[in-house]
């Protein structure tokens, strides 16, 4: 059941407001104006970036995201202090997840020396943090080697507190996450503003839910159904085109008895997932599944052997991608729509053979300029990146899983506790999971 503060327009209504501003509070401070010189500043990033074998990270634009809040501090003489998660390492220190093996791209991006420190609070961290000088850089380890991270105990908070002056919150990947280094430190420390990549995107996030441009279309694709299978009911009636690829579009079509194949799909999800297209039908959204499908077979998954149409794949067959009648249909659909959030990619991205679907659409957005248009989660950036048009697309998120939680309805912890201390205001809803 959506939540009774939300308001979600007919479907007729143009322009109107997806909801009120009970997420996304307005008025929150940020860095334009604020002295930080030789102040300790704790900057709370989000660089929970997939570790390839060697730890480095896979894809550096999360940092690259919050390079211009860096280099703004820097310029302004602050003592640069760095918090962030990686992974789910349950409080124990665990190799792969240090960030020491971010230090090579954070100091490309900056184009300056970063130092490290081999602990996130304690001595260890308190004596780093002293030494830095103004316009200096310091890199802390994971805050969730410590539970008190996640779990949100005050204890922690005001060890992580004890380090800095000002608190800045560049984590927009993380703003639905209510944990100690996040909202914990929104509330304790003297002066708490938001990053300007954090500011950016809670801008579009409010230009969405404030003026919705009809029609409103939401894609979903990736690996993992989860959440999003929830979510996407939650969006049935709201939105005016749900289009599903990869492996979400998969059980949606195991869920109409379709004929997969060896193709990956989510078997838990298969009876919820019919209750869910009952449900659309009941309702009148447009579900968009594929047509057709790029296939391989068995032996070599690697290795596109053709198209089938869906419902046709034969019993070694894997299918990779959408095929080209899906693309041509579903290239139709963006051209007309008023708003568009895009969220997971439309086929196995991790095989250059299976791009092909995911690079149309993306090209396909970004000629329809008159679209508000958003793209965001880590799987479909990569490919955006690897077929040469992330640059291009007229917005991307770093953090899909924030837009998933706003536009379901769920609050933003460490917005709602930086506007109730600076504006009064009250939420509806201060609950949210520690995980």
């Amino acid at each position: 059941m959506v939540k009774k503060w939300l308001h979600w327009p007919e479907q007729n209504e143009n322009n109107a407001p997806l909801m009120t501003p009970a997420v996304v509070p307005p008025r929150l401070p940020g860095l334009k104006g604020l002295d930080v010189a030789n102040k300790r500043v704790l900057v709370r990033v989000d660089y929970n970036i997939a570790p390839a074998a060697d730890g480095a990270p896979v894809d550096d634009f999360r940092i690259r995201a919050s390079i211009e809040t860096l280099k703004h501090l820097i310029a302004a003489k602050a003592r640069v202090v760095l918090l962030t998660h990686r992974g789910r390492p349950q409080g124990t220190p665990v190799a792969e997840l240090s960030t020491r093996h971010l230090l090579p791209a954070l100091e490309n991006l900056l184009g300056q020396k970063v130092q490290w420190c081999a602990d996130c609070v304690g001595r260890m961290a308190e004596h780093a943090v002293e030494k830095l000088a103004p316009g200096e850089v310091l890199l802390l380890e994971n805050t969730r080697f410590h539970l008190g991270d996640p779990l949100n105990q005050q204890s922690f908070v005001h060890q992580l507190a004890k380090l800095g002056e000002v608190f800045v919150n560049e984590a927009f990947p993380a703003l639905h996450r209510a944990h100690a280094s996040i909202s914990g430190l929104s509330a304790v420390m003297p002066e708490a503003v938001l990053g300007l990549n954090t500011q950016r995107e809670l801008g579009w996030l409010t230009d969405l839910l404030g003026n919705v441009k009809r029609p409103l279309l939401v894609m979903v694709g990736g690996a993992h159904m989860g959440p999003k299978l929830e979510w996407m009911q939650r969006m049935l009636g709201h939105v005016d085109h749900l289009m599903a690829g990869g492996a979400v579009a998969h059980t949606l079509l195991a869920a109409r008895d379709v004929p997969l194949g060896l193709s990956h799909f989510e078997p838990a999800f298969v009876e919820a997932s019919r209750d869910f297209i009952t449900e659309a039908g009941v309702i009148g959204s447009r579900l968009l599944l594929p047509l057709d499908l790029v296939v391989a077979h068995r032996d070599s998954p690697e290795k596109a052997v053709g198209v089938r149409m869906a419902g046709r794949l034969e019993g070694g067959d894997m299918a990779q991608d959408i095929g080209p009648e899906t693309i041509r249909t579903w290239k139709g659909v963006i051209k007309h729509a008023g708003s568009i959030l895009w969220l997971g990619s439309m086929g196995a991205w991790e095989s250059d053979n299976y791009r092909q679907g995911t690079l149309e659409l993306a090209e396909e957005i970004i000629r329809h300029k008159k679209a508000f248009s958003v793209v965001g989660g880590d799987g479909l950036l990569r490919v955006l990146d690897a077929v040469g048009v992330r640059a291009d697309m007229p917005r991307v998120s770093a953090g899909a899983a924030v837009w998933m939680a706003a536009l379901g309805g769920q609050p933003l912890p460490a917005l709602q506790v930086m506007a109730a201390r600076v504006n009064g205001w009250a939420g509806n809803d201060r609950r949210s999971s520690p995980r």
